[in-house]
């Protein structure tokens, strides 16, 4: 049994800037897999009927009022990567969205070119929290900074990394940077080394710590 197209749901009370987000991630070409969807549809029983892989949403501050966010998104987080698209929120709040199973949540101040990465870095398996929200104050289970590794990094390692955190293949990269996929290879292996990272998960967090995602 064949499975449904990926699909991405950009839920906004606004049909102006559901319709302009879901313009601006399908001109991505890492994005072209998905089906990518926008509606002004906000009831998540709605949503999870519909069943998107990923949910781009505004979650505050009254589209649910008599409900916490565990409660609210319990029927989609299981199945759907939740990122949470939404004005200034507070410390607290951001800490029960992350809870509630959000991977991401960024500012819908955030400048449009840096939206499809930091959904790309999610995908990946990165969790991002913009600096807006307090990540210091969330106390949420920290990875080790790696940020002041960085500097053992070739410019050559880091470049590689950079761009397999943000989803291109070893062919895309070698093709980018002139150089051969084995050569490719090398470089991420031996800057995988020097900072101790074991998966893509490893790399996309330590990018978006790193300030690479930015």
């Amino acid at each position: 049994m064949s499975r449904h197209p990926r699909r991405i749901v950009i839920s906004d009370l606004n049909p102006v800037l559901a319709d302009g987000m879901r313009i601006i991630l399908q001109h991505d070409a890492f994005l072209s897999d998905f089906t990518i969807i926008s509606l002004t549809e906000t009831d998540p029983g709605a949503l999870a009927r519909i069943a998107p892989d990923i949910l781009i949403v505004d979650p505050w501050p009254t589209l649910y009022p008599s409900e916490s966010p565990a409660e609210a998104f319990a029927g989609l987080a299981a199945t759907t990567m939740l990122i949470g698209y939404c004005h200034g929120i507070t410390s607290i709040q951001a800490r029960s969205l992350i809870l509630a199973g959000f991977r991401g949540l960024i500012p819908k101040t955030l400048p449009s070119h840096d939206l499809a990465r930091i959904i790309i870095a999610v995908i990946c398996g990165g969790v991002y929290l913009h600096d807006s929200f307090s990540e210091k104050e969330l106390q949420i289970v920290s990875v080790t900074d790696h940020r002041d590794d960085a500097t053992d990094l070739s410019d050559r390692e880091a470049e590689v990394l950079r761009h397999v955190a943000l989803g291109s293949s070893m062919k895309e990269i070698a093709n980018l940077l002139q150089i051969s996929t084995k050569t490719v290879d090398t470089y991420k292996n031996r800057a995988n080394q020097k900072l101790n990272l074991r998966s893509r998960s490893d790399i996309v967090r330590y990018a978006i710590q790193s300030g690479w995602m930015n």
